[in-house]
């Protein structure tokens, strides 16, 4: 499960190693010879090779610039023990990291220690991966930006979206809804919050299997979602609306068969990017009314007219 602490408006990764590191990377044992090393690294196009012993614990690494040194000086027949002796790595200690440690701390030894590439091993010492800045980059602002529950987007990517609406500057009209699953709170009570996990992200996939490939579903809190609907109409964003509200009513869950939920929404139809702050409110309003009107329904608000 990914997982995020806010606060000072730090973003603290908190995810174990193994979901950024890449796994089974390329070896090289100390009897192999630089050669070796360098074919395998053009071949599979990347920049470094870890170099086990006959555990498969890893003992030194090899880079694509260690190579180069070794091509400029002759040395490419040199076996790999011999290699790392000659560029003065043998007598330091490998860094590794275990399965389990946290992305910030491979972070802090990136910065701290100056290298670039951390193998990751198990308990025993047998190497499970490697992980580097890079992978790290890669997938930190898919992390920043994605429920870690339900996999939607989250409130960061809401205000990506606001942003990419602000730099085109679309004139074209935009849904609004904002729905929330009904008697979220009973279901947790009775049936646990597993089951609770289970039809949040159950409800995330129904609406994105509804809507249409250039809308945007969010998971903004709790049992809440926002979707947006761009190129929208009044007609399209209710006939949406409405097939999410059916399609949720008809879930069923195999772990507890007589489980049956239903989805209240709020919906407007947003006739400007700039106020798509302010349509959401609406849409929420919308929403309230549903759940105060006997939930399980849609609520429409005709946008307000702009000058």
């Amino acid at each position: 499960m990914l997982k995020f602490q806010l606060r000072d408006s730090e973003i603290k990764i908190t995810q174990p190693v193994e979901k950024f590191m890449t796994p089974d990377p390329f070896t090289l044992s100390t009897k192999d010879n630089v050669q070796k090393a360098i074919e395998l690294m053009m071949d599979n196009k990347i920049g470094s090779c870890i170099i086990v012993d006959d555990q498969f614990r890893p003992q030194n690494i090899i880079t694509k610039t260690d190579t180069i040194k070794l091509i400029f000086s002759g040395y490419t027949s040199l076996s790999i023990e011999d290699a790392i002796k000659f560029l003065g790595k043998d007598g330091k200690k490998l860094i590794t990291v275990k399965l389990g440690t946290p992305v910030s701390e491979c972070v802090k030894l990136f910065v701290t220690k100056n290298i670039k590439h951390l193998p990751v091993t198990d308990k025993k010492g047998v190497l499970k991966g490697i992980i580097s800045a890079t992978n790290i980059l890669k997938k930190l602002s898919l992390l920043i930006f994605t429920d870690n529950l339900t996999s939607l987007g989250n409130r960061h990517y809401l205000q990506s979206i606001q942003f990419r609406l602000e730099r085109i500057k679309s004139k074209h009209p935009i849904g609004i809804l904002v729905a929330d699953i009904d008697n979220f709170k009973q279901i947790n009570d009775v049936y646990g919050h597993h089951i609770g996990d289970t039809v949040l992200q159950k409800v995330a996939q129904t609406i994105l299997k509804t809507i249409r490939i250039t809308d945007e579903a969010i998971r903004i809190g709790g049992e809440e979602f926002l979707i947006i609907l761009f190129h929208a109409s009044e007609i399209s964003a209710l006939k949406i609306a409405e097939r999410i509200r059916k399609a949720v009513e008809n879930l069923t869950f195999e772990e507890v068969p007589e489980l049956r939920i239903t989805i209240s929404i709020g919906a407007v139809l947003c006739p400007c990017y700039i106020l798509v702050d302010e349509c959401i409110k609406t849409a929420d309003k919308a929403l309230l009314e549903a759940k105060e009107t006997g939930k399980n329904k849609v609520i429409f608000i005709p946008p307000r007219k702009t000058k």
